[in-house]
């Protein structure tokens, strides 16, 4: 915009001084002064082309040469005007096409002076164009120091479904455009709809230097990388089984927002019964449904769990058949942890009248009448931080997996924006933010099988208790 700004000054300013030049010269718009000109010079070329015709000294023009003394005062052969030794007028000195050379010269003077003119202030014009293009140059240079931009990176996300899920691989496309925006990253995207996940892998590498992997299915990412050393991999939702040197794993504590998010459902309920709709029966959705469970107990010992695996990701209609069964075993509260599957979630809460909850992006704004909260899994953030450190000349997170938990303010649950409806009230909210900061009970393993691993004591008066292997150990309080 600062560019087009600058070129429409500089042309204006040409353009006016031109316009300036243009009418000194008298070649101004005014009719009357157009047709006065045009009659004067018909007139002189009238003049000019009759005497030539009839003057008998412009006959013997090709023989004569002129003698000693000035030219303009000889006597012509052929010049029967003058009597011999009779000195010509000095006006009418100049043979046929001198005098118009003489008026075109005279003219000339003018116009060069003119044409300065117009050269100065096309100079002129050029300069401030350049001098203004240069600062807007400048300007972009200094901003982009100060951000750290290097338009050179280019970054591949492959997701293993599809976006538009308003969700997990949306928000991943978040934090993309946000890299795209704010630090000149190149972005190509890849869907994958859940085929094809290893040759989108090679896909991706082949066109990126940044290959960012969204979702726990991109297992082979383990053997393709070493193929390609150049390449900075993020896998995204899950860890290789030993660490690959240039593979930065992301995993999230998952169920620490949802034990939080159980523990709103419990409270909130009226039933007794809340209920769950899984994507599938996998590790990732089984660490969301443990730690929802133990939210949930915590806040109420006898609350009743139900869960139903969708077996799909991107069908709404078998998410609604799903918190449909829930809702007739009385469930009044349903997690949806099923990507696009859940918008059938919410679309039974709304027809039904039950509360539904969010996850991985805060999705109050779809239907804040009936969703309650969101766990908030923020892939997006964790993706941006990850690339803006490589951009910054930092790798040494790749080759480790890094957990994103509540501690890192990755993992968290959200409420919807400012003027949304809300159901959860003051008090409960104040509860949750407690229980967030009770989080240094939950210990997460650096790489091994088990996703937690238990701390042998708990400051604040919880005790811990081991519920199912390989998935979670949550903190759960006393009870005379």
């Amino acid at each position: 915009m600062k560019k087009l700004i600058a070129l429409l000054m500089a042309a204006v300013l040409v353009l006016s001084l031109m316009a300036g030049c243009s009418k000194k010269r008298g070649e101004g718009d005014h009719p009357q002064r157009r047709s006065h000109d045009h009659r004067r010079r018909t007139a002189q070329q009238q003049l000019r082309q009759l005497h030539a015709r009839h003057h008998p000294r412009w006959q013997h023009r090709q023989q004569w040469r002129p003698g000693p003394g000035p030219a303009r005062y000889q006597q012509r052969p052929g010049d029967r005007s003058l009597a011999p030794g009779q000195q010509r007028r000095p006006e009418s000195g100049l043979r046929y096409g001198q005098h118009g050379r003489a008026v075109r010269q005279r003219r000339g003077i003018k116009r060069r002076k003119y044409d300065e003119k117009i050269f100065f202030a096309l100079l002129l014009a050029a300069v401030l164009a350049l001098s203004l293009l240069a600062g807007c140059t400048k300007s972009q240079e200094d901003a982009q120091q100060q951000t750290g931009t290097s338009s050179d990176v280019s970054m591949a996300v492959v997701v293993a479904g599809t976006f538009g899920d308003r969700s997990f691989y949306d928000s991943s496309k978040e934090g993309a455009d946000r890299l795209a925006k704010d630090l000149g990253v190149q972005v190509k995207t890849i869907e994958c709809n859940n085929v094809d996940h290893t040759q989108q892998i090679r896909n991706a590498a082949d066109a990126a230097e940044i290959v960012v992997l969204v979702g726990w299915e991109f297992y082979d990412v383990e053997t393709v990388a070493p193929e390609y050393p150049d390449v900075h991999f993020i896998w995204v939702d899950n860890a290789t089984s030993a660490p690959v040197a240039n593979v930065l794993n992301i995993t999230y504590a998952q169920n620490e927002g949802s034990f939080l998010a159980g523990y709103i459902a419990a409270a909130v309920s009226e039933t007794g019964v809340v209920g769950a709709v899984g994507g599938e029966d996998a590790d990732t959705i089984n660490d969301f449904i443990v730690g929802y469970t133990q939210g949930a107990q915590y806040a109420n010992s006898s609350i009743q769990v139900e869960t139903v695996y969708a077996n799909t990701y991107d069908d709404p209609a078998v998410g609604k058949d799903c918190a449909l069964t829930l809702h007739e075993k009385k469930a009044d509260v349903v997690f949806q942890i099923a990507s696009k599957t859940g918008d059938g979630v919410f679309e039974a809460a709304k027809e039904k009248g039950f509360y539904a909850i969010g996850v991985d992006s805060d999705q109050k704004y779809i239907a804040d009448d009936v969703i309650i909260c969101s766990m908030m899994k923020q892939v997006g953030n964790s993706i941006y931080e990850a690339v803006s450190d490589y951009i910054s000349g930092d790798t040494s997170k790749w080759g480790t997996t890094w957990v994103a938990d509540m501690a890192t303010g990755f993992i968290g649950i959200g409420y919807g924006e400012a003027g949304a409806t809300q159901q959860v009230p003051d008090s409960l909210k104040s509860e949750v933010e407690e229980l967030a900061k009770k989080k240094n009970c939950l210990r997460r393993n650096s790489g091994g099988d088990h996703p937690v691993i238990p701390s042998k004591s708990c400051s604040n008066g919880i005790s811990l208790a081991l519920l199912q292997p390989f998935y979670v150990q949550m903190c759960r309080k006393e009870r005379q």
